[in-house]
């Protein structure tokens, strides 16, 4: 067994100690409030309205007007938007209105407008949608139309939004459960640290063995990626739909069809992740016991392993402790998290199936590592990787957090 050190400098030394939190949070309100409003006009409001119009009335109407009328933008740029008058009676009342869909606003697409305005001649009677609790509200186009592919744009700022404010108020979280927010040497760590109900030390026994739990299952993962997969290409399917109805009919909308690609792409992507992660899940599965539950430095403690399931697939196998630390710093401007490994412990490295199914070693960490700590910037974390290699397969790739204690006041360790 060996132990590589990838810097003897800790990266915390790096760690910032003044973040503007509440610079951070309004920061990240705004994208998100920004985002949410943008996305409710263009496309969360228009799709609520699609979905109520589904009652409204078939109406005779007649055009009395229609034309595309042009808007200059800021930077140059000329938009169009369907211009349509027409009149319609309702309950011995009559009416004049000029929505033609329920996306407010101009866009580019001249020819594809252009197409709309003719098939909609003065004086020809159409079919409009009336809302028969207020009649005057009525819609021409009370389907799904290609301008709403723009409500997709806010989605990134709800995204900033919404994983920015998460992360900086769990952020928030942690430093009021941490009674240190610096860097505490490994000799005052056993005195100092507060740790959170979930992490390997509150949960770790000194002396009983433990059975570990891995950090992330493979059915939470398959469950992640169908969830984020099925939401994802449930939005997308909406704007590729309409885009395949323009190429039907003859005039297809370039722009939709290429704005498109990348959604598009990323959608496969997620598609081939949910057959990797099905796939995997049916690879063969780990169980650690570690005795004592709880490593202190310059100690050792027992690993035994076990594996069930198609071991004779695995042509390598290979289990390792590796101590990593992760901090968060100040970049000139802007604030990032770095995290690297400083320690790697071997427990196995075979291609031997006898020892892949069940076996047992012992694993030594040196008095001169650091021991897990949670602080406000930083954090040092333990994990049993166990990595299997499979030919034409899911590698098998599952990590198992463990606790590192640091030494006794006495400077001595528990073995």
């Amino acid at each position: 067994m060996a132990i590589t050190e990838s810097s003897k400098k800790s990266i915390s030394d790096k760690a910032f100690r003044n973040p503007a939190t509440a610079i951070q949070i309004f920061v990240f309100a705004m994208f998100l409030l920004m985002g949410g409003g943008i996305a409710y006009v263009l496309l969360i409001g228009p799709l609520l309205h699609i979905v109520e119009a589904r009652n409204w009335i078939e109406t005779p109407c007649v055009v009395i007007s229609s034309g595309l009328s042009s808007h200059r933008g800021s930077k140059g740029g000329t938009t169009y938007s369907v211009d349509i008058r027409y009149a319609y009676a309702f309950d011995g009342r009559q009416y004049v209105s000029t929505r033609y869909q329920f996306f407010q606003g101009s866009t580019s697409g001249y020819e594809r407008k252009r197409e709309i305005v003719r098939s909609y001649r003065p004086g020809q009677q159409v079919i409009c949608f009336v809302d028969p609790d207020e009649p005057r509200s009525a819609v021409l186009e009370r389907g799904i139309t290609s301008d709403l592919y723009l409500g997709l744009f806010p989605l990134a700022f709800l995204l900033i939004g919404g994983v920015g404010l998460t992360y900086t108020i769990r952020n928030m979280q942690k430093k009021r459960a941490s009674s240190q927010a610096s860097w505490l040497p490994s000799s005052a760590l056993s005195r100092s640290q507060t740790l959170s109900a979930s992490s390997p030390l509150s949960m770790a026994s000194s002396s009983m063995p433990l059975t570990l739990k891995p950090q992330t299952s493979p059915t939470a993962k398959l469950l992640g990626i169908i969830v984020f997969s099925a939401f994802w290409n449930g939005i997308i399917s909406v704007f590729i739909s309409q885009a395949l109805k323009t190429w039907r009919a003859g005039f297809p909308d370039w722009f939709l069809t290429l704005f498109m690609v990348p959604f598009v792409l990323v959608g496969l992507g997620t598609v081939v992740g949910v057959g990797y992660f099905l796939l995997a899940l049916f690879n063969p599965r780990p169980k650690l016991i570690v005795s004592p539950g709880a490593i202190r430095l310059g100690g050792s403690a027992q690993l035994e392993w076990e594996v069930s399931g198609r071991v004779d697939r695995i042509r390598r196998f290979c289990i390792y402790l590796e101590g990593r630390e992760k901090a968060t710093y100040r970049s000139g401007k802007s604030t990032r998290t770095d995290e690297e490994a400083f320690a790697r412990i071997e427990a196995i490295d075979t291609q031997t199936r006898g020892y892949m199914n069940h076996g047992t070693a012992r694993i030594m960490i040196p008095s001169d590592t650091l021991p897990s700590f949670e602080g406000d910037h930083n954090k040092i974390v333990w994990v049993l990787c166990v990595r299997g290699d499979i030919e034409r397969w899911p590698d098998l790739n599952e990590e198992f957090p463990i606790a590192v204690l640091s030494m006794n006041a006495s400077g001595r360790s528990s073995i």
